[in-house]
């Protein structure tokens, strides 16, 4: 499509006043012609989303078009830069600090959403550049290597939501440590943690999940069916369905016991009912 004599009439600020801005902003001039591209680029996505205008409409009006084109061009590549040389400045990669700076752009400011969809498409090419840029980052929050481990699980694994990535690695890395602390085992700490880190689920359900598990996984079931044990026994417990969840695998009756033991004997009747299972 042949574009418009307004559209036409529109034209992008100069190379030599572009680059008197980065002079003028400290900019290394090594990184001037990635600028000059990247305002290109915002010139020409923003002039092309008026090529179906009308010239009669007040909002088609050249003053409008011109002033939104060339601002909002020179708003993009003023941000674009100062996020490039935040991230450079950080001790990034130039590769990294492009993606974070695009994807930045791109999820409406938010920093821990740029920085889990860099992550992202740079392990794609690259995983152990990715992680040693993560490592950057991670020292930068002043975060330790649980957090960061645990950032690239939930990375890799689970995905983003609407809890930022960075506060569930945070939240667990503190709530891992303060369990083992407190004497339990690596098994239960990491398991307890990552439910507990998402803000979520009952702080019951945290230790019978973690609780479950840890013997689920002593017995010799696999992660994945330990896992899929734990959650329905933790939430039976939860939910107070005791007997209900009990008599799916026995018929036997635990008597009176108090809730403890009758948890603990629950638990016990579960995990030889599927171990049986499995070895069918």
């Amino acid at each position: 499509m042949e574009e418009s004599k307004l559209l036409k009439e529109i034209h992008p600020h100069s190379q030599e006043y572009l680059t008197e801005i980065f002079k003028n902003a400290g900019y290394p001039s090594q990184f001037y012609p990635r600028f000059l591209l990247r305002y290109t680029r915002a010139f020409n996505d923003l002039k092309n989303q008026y090529d179906e205008c009308d010239e009669d409409d007040e909002d088609c009006s050249f003053e409008s078009i011109e002033k939104e084109v060339i601002q909002g061009a020179l708003n993009i590549i003023t941000e674009y830069s100062q996020i490039f040389m935040k991230e450079i400045n950080s001790g990034h990669c130039e590769e990294w600090t492009d993606l974070v700076t695009r994807e930045y752009s791109c999820s409406y400011d938010n920093y821990d959403e740029a920085i889990y969809y860099a992550y992202i498409d740079m392990s794609k090419k690259d995983k152990e550049l990715a992680k040693k840029e993560l490592n950057i980052y991670r020292k930068l929050l002043g975060e330790d290597e649980l957090f960061e481990k645990h950032y690239i699980f939930l990375c890799e694994y689970v995905g983003s939501g609407n809890t930022p990535t960075v506060e569930i690695a945070r939240n667990y890395s503190k709530i891992y440590k303060q369990q083992i602390a407190l004497g339990k085992s690596e098994v239960y700490s990491h398991y307890y943690a990552e439910r507990n880190a998402y803000n979520i689920y009952p702080e019951l359900y945290c230790s019978k999940f973690a609780y479950a598990i840890e013997r689920a996984i002593l017995k010799g079931f696999s992660r994945f069916n330990a896992i899929d044990i734990a959650d329905s026994y933790a939430n039976a417990i939860v939910n107070g369905w005791h007997y209900v969840y009990l008599h799916q695998f026995t018929k036997e009756d635990p008597g009176n016991i108090k809730d403890e033991e009758l948890e603990d004997f629950i638990l016990n009747v579960v995990l030889d009912y599927e171990l049986k299972a499995i070895k069918k």
